[in-house]
């Protein structure tokens, strides 16, 4: 009898359970057929939740009927993500080998479900024909994590005829998801485009195929050294795919480990260091060198580039003022005094000018960027006064305008009056020459326009940079205003603040929360400055 009741108990549950399923399903469908979007979000949240089969009525219920392009692409790229029972079980039983296995063409290993060759054809038309770039390029990635090797020739069309780079930078990371070295051509040809962000793209697929085919080209962009910082370090990352190194994969990145960029160097390090293979400390390259500290883990000491900076702003500052810099740019030529003399001297003026610019914010420094005159290089005690001309809030703010100029405190009068005013074109430029003064003034005229309510999204974006100690104001834009080019430009500045939980937390948010990229890739740089040993952003 008690075998019998936990039989009838297991059954009651189970029949409990399919309930609960189609209930859920039976929400997510009235959500979806709404017209509210975060309704439509909800409804595909839960979607992943559901049976898989059902799961995929209800994702091209969502591409039929809904209207939103946020919506549609959602949808589109969960198409390439569903897992069905079954789709791995041959070959090894990992879901991801089943896949490869498939991809590799050995039909007998094939472990797909019955949906998979819908699945693709309904991609494969998104990225061909739906309007939206959005949409194309969120079927592009659909199809890579679907993985059916037959999409290549999809794929490599959207690389080279798409006209939009997101749906192209989609198109080059999916050939690397089908590890098929027939995408090597057309990998390689993305590698010399204008476009940085898709070399990187390039340069990490050609990295996930890792065929020996695959290398020569990574080498050749090593050998060239491209100027984009965060192509160096995605080609550190992809040689150390290559198994095993060969000499050549190792040389280029001992050369990478000896860049001059913090971020490619650690990435290098740390490949080689995985790959059995360590630099001796000091190592250089190219007459760059970067030391190392065991102690510290591989941070980095930077104490000799104060002199470096200098030397290069004072080379600058002669020849704005027409000086030729050839004679004071060899401080080092033995014998030169001279010259040494005049370079000298040439940076402790540069040092001066640098620390009344962080001093008082104009630092001498025309709209134009040229340097002004030598008397407006002067202390600020030199100037003359025009004291009381504009009446501030706070005595610590009504200070700093006494301290201007005649001529610095008429050009922030007119530029205060300038972002006030209704045109966009003077508005923006307002915001953005606002920027050399102190930041107490800026910011005060920020506040005192009601610039971040302007109607136009480029006047607010431009003024969010002149807010960076107001973080209810970032926060306020970071998170409600409508336009996402807005969003970001708020979370970008909060990439520069001063670390604390409260940044953390709002650029997690928008990381977790914004519907549009822009914002969630802005909040993701926002968390690389701030948030290292943060383990809930790291997650």
């Amino acid at each position: 009898d008690g075998g019998a009741g936990r039989v009838g108990e297991g059954g009651e549950g189970a029949r409990r359970a399919a309930g609960d399923a189609e209930l859920r399903y039976a929400r997510c469908r009235e959500m979806i057929l709404s017209n509210e979007k975060g309704q439509q979000q909800r409804a595909l949240i839960e979607v992943r939740e559901i049976d898989p089969a059902r799961g995929f009525s209800l994702l091209k219920l969502a591409l039929a009927h809904s209207t939103n392009d946020f919506i549609r692409a959602t949808a589109t790229v969960m198409l390439g993500q569903l897992s069905f029972p079954g789709a791995g079980e041959a070959g090894s039983g990992a879901p991801e080998e089943g896949c490869r296995a498939a991809v590799r063409g050995d039909s007998a290993q094939r472990g797909w479900d019955a949906q998979s060759e819908v699945r693709r054809e309904l991609l494969v038309k998104l990225v061909q024909n739906d309007a939206d770039y959005g949409v194309r390029s969120a079927a592009a990635a659909g199809l890579g994590y679907l993985g059916d090797a037959r999409a290549l020739d999809t794929l490599a069309r959207a690389c080279y005829e798409d006209t939009e780079w997101q749906v192209q930078f989609s198109a080059l990371v999916a050939l690397g998801e089908l590890r098929d070295a027939r995408a090597i051509p057309t990998l390689v040809h993305a590698l010399r485009s204008e476009n940085a962000i898709l070399a990187q793209g390039a340069v990490g697929a050609l990295g996930d195929i890792a065929a020996a085919e695959a290398l020569p080209p990574l080498l050749a962009i090593a050998r060239d050294r491209p100027a984009d910082v965060m192509t160096r370090q995605r080609l550190a990352t992809a040689l150390g795919a290559f198994l095993p190194p060969t000499p050549d994969s190792i040389r280029a990145l001992e050369m990478l480990a000896n860049d001059t960029h913090p971020l490619v160097v650690e990435t290098a390090r740390d490949v080689l260091t995985a790959l059995g293979h360590h630099l001796p400390d000091g190592a250089s390259n190219a007459g760059v060198s970067v030391p190392m500290d065991e102690a510290s883990g591989g941070s980095f000491d930077w104490s000799d580039d104060e002199s470096a900076i200098l030397a290069m702003l004072a080379e600058d500052m002669q020849r704005v003022n027409g000086v030729d810099s050839s004679s004071s740019s060899t401080v080092g030529a033995a014998g030169d005094r001279d010259s040494a003399s005049a370079a000298a001297a040439a940076v402790e003026e540069v040092r001066g000018h640098l620390e009344r610019s962080l001093q008082h914010g104009t630092g001498g420094i025309g709209v134009d960027g040229v340097l002004l005159e030598d008397a407006r290089l002067a202390s600020p005690g030199a100037l003359s006064r025009r004291a009381g001309a504009r009446s501030m809030p706070t005595d610590e703010l009504q200070a700093l305008y006494d301290a201007m100029g005649d001529a610095e405190a008429s050009r922030y009068d007119a530029l205060v009056e300038e972002l006030r005013g209704e045109d966009e074109s003077d508005c923006v430029l307002a915001a953005i020459r606002l920027r050399a003064f102190a930041i107490e003034l800026s910011e005060h005229a920020a506040l005192e326009t009601g610039a971040t309510s302007h109607p136009s999204m480029r006047v607010r974006a431009s003024v969010a940079p002149l807010l960076r100690r107001q973080l209810d104001q970032l926060q306020t834009l970071a998170h409600d205003d409508d336009e996402p080019s807005v969003r970001a430009a708020a979370l970008e500045v909060l990439a520069f603040a001063e670390s604390s939980a409260r940044v953390i937390m709002v650029c997690v948010d928008a990381l977790k929360t914004d519907p549009d990229w822009l914002p969630r890739v802005t909040a993701a740089t926002a968390l690389a400055h701030n948030a290292g040993g943060f383990r809930p952003a790291e997650q």
